[in-house]
Parts: C-alpha cells; sequence; structure tokens
C-alpha cells in the first residue's frame, strides 16, 4: 500500500508541480549550441515523413535528432551490429537463454529463511526442573543460575522470572547485554558455564513472544495421533535422537514430560447413585474446601480484600486428610472415601491438542546454521527411521510460517506479473509486444539472485518483497526503447533504423532512473557494516540487496535483448 500510494502521489507530481517547477525556475534557459559533427547531426540516415503542423509528432522529430553523445552513439552501434542480420541476433537470444539458466543454478544454492537474523544484543533464557518440583527449589537453582549470569561481564541486566501459573518448576531470565555485545557468543559462553541448569534453552526476542519454552524453539516437528500419547512415547524418542544427531542444532527437548504427581478419584458409581451426587457435586466440594472460595470482601481504608474460605494447612497435607472430606447429600454429609478410592499416581505436564488430535511437539533452536538445512537433514533422517502410519508428522513454528508467507508472496508475484501484462497490452494495444518488454523481469532475478549469494544473506520475506517490486521497476526500461521505437516506426523509419536510434537516444534516460534506484538503495544495503542506521537494519538489507542487484543485471541485459526480442516478434 505504501508502494502503491506513493507512485500515485509522484505521479500526481510529475504531471502538475515538476513542469510548472520548471517553467518558472529556468524560464530563459537555452541550451547551448553545439556544432556537432556532420555524422552526429545525421545520426539516423532515413527520411521522416511526417506533418509538422502536428506539436507531438514535432516533438518527436525534435527528440530524434538530438545528439546522443559518445555513450549513445556506442550502444547505438552495438545495437545495429546484434540487429544486423540473424545470426548475430540468434547469438544475442543464446546468450539470453544462457544466462536465464545460470540464474537457476545460482537459485539452486540459496539459503532460505522466514525473517533475516538480527541481534538485538538481548535474549531469554529458561531451563525447568523435573515435573512435581517445588517453587522453593526452581527459586534456589534460579538464584544459582542468577549468579553465573551476573558475573558475565557482556551482561548489563539480568531479569528473572521463576515459578509460572500451573508450572512451578519452569524459571525465565531477559538478559541484556552491554552495548553491542554479540548475541550468539556470549549464548555459547553462558551454555557451558550453565551445564548445571537443566533443560536450559536460549531464545531471541521476537514478534512472536513464544517464550523459551518448546513451541518457541526455531525449529518444531508436530506429531499427531488419535491414539494417547503414552503410546506414541518411542517415537517421539525416535524424533529426539535424530534430532541430536543433526549438526547444529541446541536445545532439543520436547514439550511431552510425564512424572508430574497428582491425586485421582476414582468415584463409584453405584455409590453416588444411591446417594444422588454428580461428579460435579464432588468437584465443586474438594475444589472449595482445599483450593478455597471467595464467600465475601473485606472493604477497609479504600481497600477491597478477598475473604476465601478453605480448610486449615493440617487438614489437607496428605492423602488421609484428604479422605475424610465431607461432601454434602440430599442425606447429610459422607466422608469422601465413601464415595471412592483416592490414588496416587502421575500424569504428563502438559496435554496438547490440535485438529481434535493428541499433539507432541519435539523442538530445538539453531546455532549457526540456517533452517532449511537442518530441516532438509532431519526430514532425511525421520525418512529413514519411518513414523508409523497411524502418526502425523509436520513442521510447526517458523518452518510453517516460511511456507505459508512464501506461497502468499508466490501467489502475489503471479498476479503481479498478470496485471502488469493486462496494463501494457491495453496501452500498446498488442498482446506481443508485452511480452517483449516483460522479459526485463526474469533477467533481473539473475541479478538479486547473485547478489544474495555473493554478500551470504538468505531469501527471506523481505527478499520476496524486493523480487516483487523488481517486477514493476524493471520494465520501464523496455517500455522507454520500444515506446520510441514504435512512434518512430509511425513516423515511417525503417524497424532497426528506428530501434537503434531509440536505443541511441533513450539510453541517458534509462540509466539515470536505474542509478537513482540503485543509489538510493546503497544505504539500506551497507548499513549493516559501513553505516549505522541502528537497530533492525539487518532485517532491511536483504530487499535492498535484491533491488541493487536485479536493476544492474535487467538494466544491462534488456539493453540488448529486448530490441533483439522486438526485432524477431
Amino acid at each position: 500500500m505504501i508502494v502503491a500510494i506513493a507512485i500515485l502521489l509522484s505521479l500526481v507530481e510529475a504531471f502538475s508541480f515538476a513542469p510548472m517547477l520548471s517553467a518558472n525556475v529556468f524560464p530563459n534557459y537555452r541550451p547551448k549550441e553545439k556544432h556537432a559533427e556532420p555524422k552526429e547531426e545525421l545520426y539516423h540516415s532515413q527520411t521522416l515523413h511526417v506533418d509538422h503542423h502536428e506539436d507531438r509528432d514535432a516533438s518527436l522529430l525534435h527528440e530524434a535528432s538530438e545528439d546522443p553523445g559518445r555513450m549513445g552513439r556506442t550502444y547505438g552501434n552495438l545495437l545495429a551490429w546484434s540487429l544486423s542480420s540473424l545470426r548475430n541476433r540468434a547469438i544475442v537470444m543464446a546468450i539470453a537463454l544462457l544466462v536465464l539458466v545460470l540464474s537457476g543454478v545460482v537459485a539452486s544454492g540459496l539459503q532460505f529463511s522466514f525473517f533475516p537474523e538480527q541481534d538485538p544484543h538481548e535474549f531469554q533464557m529458561g531451563f525447568e526442573l523435573p515435573p512435581g518440583s517445588t517453587l522453593a527449589a526452581t527459586d534456589t537453582l534460579a538464584r544459582r543460575a542468577e549468579e553465573v549470569l551476573l558475573a558475565d561481564p557482556a551482561v548489563e541486566t539480568v531479569i528473572s522470572t521463576v515459578g509460572f501459573a500451573g508450572n512451578p518448576e519452569r524459571g525465565e531470565y531477559f538478559i541484556q547485554l552491554v552495548g553491542k555485545t554479540p548475541s550468539l557468543e556470549t549464548q555459547e559462553r553462558l551454555r557451558e558455564q550453565l551445564t548445571f541448569v537443566p533443560r536450559l534453552s536460549f531464545t531471541t526476542p521476537s514478534f512472536q513472544d513464544a517464550g523459551t519454552g518448546v513451541t518457541g524453539r526455531e525449529l518444531q516437528v508436530g506429531l499427531q495421533t488419535s491414539r494417547p500419547v503414552d503410546e506414541i512415547a518411542p517415537v517421539v524418542d525416535a524424533v529426539l535422537n535424530e534430532m541430536r544427531q543433526v549438526q547444529g542444532l541446541v536445545d532439543i527437548d520436547t514439550n511431552y514430560q510425564t512424572g508430574r504427581p497428582e491425586l485421582a478419584f476414582i468415584a463409584n458409581p453405584a455409590r453416588i447413585g444411591d446417594i444422588g451426587v454428580t461428579n460435579d457435586d464432588i468437584a465443586t466440594s474438594v475444589r472449595a474446601l482445599i483450593n478455597g472460595d471467595r464467600a465475601t470482601v473485606l472493604r477497609q481504608n479504600g481497600q477491597d480484600t478477598d475473604v476465601v474460605i478453605r480448610l486449615q494447612p493440617s487438614d489437607r497435607s496428605d492423602v488421609t486428610d484428604l479422605e475424610a472430606i465431607s461432601i454434602p447429600t440430599r442425606n447429610g454429609t459422607v466422608p469422601l472415601s465413601s464415595l471412592g478410592e483416592v490414588q496416587l499416581g502421575e500424569g504428563p505436564t502438559t496435554v496438547r491438542r490440535f485438529d481434535r488430535l493428541n499433539q507432541v511437539i519435539v523442538g530445538a533452536n539453531l546455532e549457526e546454521r540456517n533452517l532449511g538445512e537442518a530441516q532438509a537433514d532431519l526430514q532425511q533422517r525421520l525418512e529413514a527411521v519411518g513414523i508409523p502410519d497411524e502418526v502425523r508428522l509436520s513442521y510447526l513454528g517458523s518452518v510453517q510460517q516460511q511456507t505459508s508467507g512464501f506461497e502468499s508472496l508466490l501467489l502475489a508475484m503471479a498476479l503481479s506479473v498478470l496485471f502488469v501484462y493486462m496494463v501494457l497490452a491495453s496501452q500498446f494495444a498488442s498482446f506481443i509486444q508485452p511480452i517483449v518488454i516483460m522479459l526485463a523481469m526474469p533477467f533481473s532475478f539473475i541479478g538479486a539472485f547473485l547478489a544474495l549469494r555473493l554478500t551470504g544473506i538468505d531469501l527471506d520475506i523481505t527478499g520476496m518483497i524486493g523480487l516483487i517490486m523488481l517486477l514493476g521497476l524493471v520494465v520501464k526500461n523496455s517500455i522507454l526503447l520500444v515506446d520510441f521505437a514504435n512512434r518512430l516506426r509511425g513516423l515511417g523509419m525503417e524497424k532497426h533504423e528506428a530501434l537503434r536510434l531509440a536505443g541511441a537516444i533513450r539510453l541517458r534516460p534509462i540509466l539515470m532512473t536505474s542509478l537513482s534506484l540503485i543509489v538510493g538503495a546503497l544505504p539500506v544495503a551497507m548499513g549493516i557494516h559501513i553505516i549505522s542506521t541502528g537497530e533492525g537494519s539487518e532485517f532491511r538489507r536483504g530487499l535492498a540487496v535484491v533491488l541493487i542487484g536485479g536493476l544492474i543485471t535487467s538494466t544491462l541485459l534488456t539493453l540488448l535483448v529486448v530490441p533483439t526480442a522486438y526485432s524477431l516478434m
């Protein structure tokens, strides 16, 4: 939306403000007369049949008679050679086809990612004790780990959180580093010093804010089944083992953890039916006595305080006390033990379901490894292991977002090509000439891919947006050439002569517009290493690199390919 609105505003400015300003700033401007050589004055040798009473044709004649300069004449001579024979035109198109093949080779070596790698110089760290650990035990270990963090010279600030709702075994830290200290190096150093911390994990804050849990890892594998989760535990272990064999994966863990202590009440259906109580009645009574129930609110000195009624700690400290809890019935109160049996057992720490199936997630973070490469290696290993048919395997997290994001942008790219063709076909009143003009599009991709390879940047979401922008930017060069050649042919000029003259005259505006876009994108492309552009410069860099590389190659290649294709088609 921003790009489209900006272009519309610039179009209004070009039609109104720019001509008015030029007329008033340069009211008496006259170009200096140049004593050109005869061959420069007669750069085109053909006679044009034109009605001089038509201002538009007179303007065209004036522009066509301009001296294109040394560079324009050189380019015109090169065009004359390429158009002089069918053999030369075939050579040009063969080179163009070879370049397209090379672009496919270059693209095959690209690395893909969802978002660019950024270093905000801060990160999160988390750990988790075995299920059933007390909050006091978690706090003791958290303070010990906090001492290690504060002793590191790269750490400036640490915010600690101990215990979460329903999860007292978990601790988490938010760590801010000093200045521009690299986060990855600090994480590697801390990982070696915190070997005593169980299930340690790191994550970089992002827009997702997923935390340091398994669902916040960069590479996530989801296992879904209609069977009970404990029956696919061997499959989970197999995925964990294969992940440990993949190079570059750290913080490997799963959200399937057993061993959390729990008390289960097994009701006697016949007994509770005889006395007229339901499972909900029993659960409500137990919850009120153990967890407490708000009876009223005490208002004192402008503050409201909840008054919660529940059993004394001594009356709810062990299983025997729970069995003695009185449950109200229609025939009076009865002890809980008379309605069923209380059993001490273990259960999973979390129960996760998706698409009406039980789901287990196995996740890992990346360390100096591309997400796509790591996923490909893991997929190859999992195929060798063999996942049972009743278990559905899928990739979640960044992989899922990358796939859906790229699919959406590829659809947008296809629609962009279609819309550009429709506009050009209506403007040129031709179905063939838009195809010639749009030949610049594929030649922009070779430069974009090559620029990404040379700079070592992954093709991410911002790079894909840059490719879509290129589709609209690069056709301008072809439009300048083809439109001028059509107008010259309309005045009676021969096709190849019109192409040669149009290229020579329009070379300067083509180079001006291309260079202005390239130079405008340079600060963003170089900002991460040369110019201090603040936080987040890595996020914008891929888009600028794609634009620069694509504009360079499309400008250079289309200057020969488009006139040659025009001649042939």
